[in-house]
């Protein structure tokens, strides 16, 4: 068996120019890249001679991946000879190495194998007049995305923006943050009173922490109870404004019920005001009952003598029992309202037709208490040619009386 000279696709025969070759005869070819052999069998050589374009593996990357350098093409697990890669780290990684590697005709990647470090921030920005840089306790290095907070000292405020955060290596997005001291120009003045201290929008406004207290003029008060105002921020001054007013008396609250005043229309409102040494009334609302004084009087401003009045719900103890019944409702205590229907036992009635009992007042129910007696029945009329089986002259409830006729008759 003879074979011809093979043919190679992408490759040559070496050191031959033979053109048949006996049975178990070797020849060697070269590929474009790389080389193979075949062997001449009794069928014709075998394997056929062919060269096939290698293929390089592509590496895994911690933190990151591969691309290639065609555009939108999906990366494989084998890329072929000369095919270009580049690393891309994910979010918060960087590539400090070559980000290209370049498939051999070995069959490996160019170049050494890529690190995707994470990206750091090794100290906190340069510091800053009058203020510093919260990392909460965090040492360094700083992890990408990790945010400081700037913190103006004591009595100085921040002009920019309070936050930085690492996005870069060793980079700190935002600007340099700038801590001013905190002033306050003069409160807006407020009528029938004045401050301690006043100062005019041309004179040094006053510093941070700086205190006025306000007073309002003889015959009035300060109606919104501001004791003192403090420059806390940038113009910026603590409580509201004060407010004084002429010393009244306003109607106080009471729950569940209403003061009435004589000269005054119907019940009183809860903003009404009254004149020093006005007197007015209380009265409770339906269900209630007065456990205090009713009346009271202006003595001060916003005060009223005696002590505040009190309107009691009205309850009920539980009604006194009573004898083979009972009531719907067994509880303690009943509110004013409450209905209490009785209902006697099995085989008694209501005597005295006792319907329901309302708690009217306190410990107070209406009609009087039920009266349940037994049910019972006289003896039925006689009937002709028989009688019953009982004999007597009241019959209680259940009984049973049979008829029996006479001998001769049937019912």
């Amino acid at each position: 068996m003879v074979c011809s000279s093979p043919s190679v696709t992408e490759g040559h025969t070496l050191g031959t120019n033979a053109s048949v070759f006996k049975s178990g005869q070797k020849v060697q070819f070269s590929c474009n890249e790389g080389f193979s052999a075949t062997t001449c069998q009794a069928t014709g050589w075998s394997p056929q001679p062919a060269c096939n374009i290698v293929n390089c593996t592509v590496p895994p990357l911690k933190n990151g991946h591969y691309i290639t350098s065609v555009r939108d093409r999906v990366i494989k697990n084998q890329e072929p000879y000369n095919t270009l890669i580049s690393a891309m780290c994910n979010i918060g990684y960087i590539n400090t190495s070559h980000t290209q590697r370049k498939c051999g005709s070995g069959g490996q990647w160019s170049g050494a194998e890529v690190d995707c470090t994470p990206i750091t921030c090794e100290r906190l920005p340069d510091t800053f007049d009058n203020g510093y840089y919260d990392s909460r306790d965090t040492p360094p290095p700083f992890p990408y995305n990790y945010s400081i907070t700037v913190v103006c000292d004591y009595g100085y405020y921040l002009t920019q923006q309070s936050t930085q955060r690492c996005i870069a290596l060793n980079t700190w997005n935002g600007t340099d943050p700038e801590c001013r001291p905190i002033t306050c120009r003069s409160p807006i003045t407020f009528r029938h009173g004045h401050y301690n201290e006043s100062r005019t929008r041309n004179q040094q406004p006053y510093g941070f922490g700086t205190i006025l207290v306000p007073t309002c003029e003889p015959g009035h008060y300060m109606s919104n109870n501001v004791e003192r105002r403090v420059c806390e921020g940038n113009d910026i001054w603590s409580g509201s404004k004060p407010e004084c007013k002429t010393v009244t008396c306003e109607t106080p609250t009471i729950t569940h019920g209403q003061f009435t005043s004589p000269g005054y229309n119907d019940r009183l409102g809860r903003h009404s005001t009254f004149p020093y040494n006005h007197a007015i009334t209380v009265v409770c609302d339906n269900g209630y009952y007065l456990t205090q004084s009713a009346t009271r009087r202006c003595v001060a401003f916003n005060t009223w003598s005696e002590t505040d009045p009190r309107c009691g719900r009205i309850t009920c103890q539980s009604p006194t029992t009573f004898s083979n019944g009972q009531y719907n409702l067994s509880r303690q205590p009943y509110y004013f309202g409450t209905v209490l229907v009785p209902t006697c036992d099995t085989g008694y009635y209501m005597s005295n037709n006792v319907e329901k009992r309302v708690c009217e007042q306190l410990d107070t129910w209406s009609g009087t208490d039920p009266e349940c007696r037994r049910i019972t029945c006289r003896p039925p009329d006689q009937f002709s040619n028989g009688q019953y089986n009982g004999s007597r002259q009241l019959f209680t409830y259940k009984d049973i009386l049979i008829p029996i006729c006479n001998i001769g008759f049937r019912l």
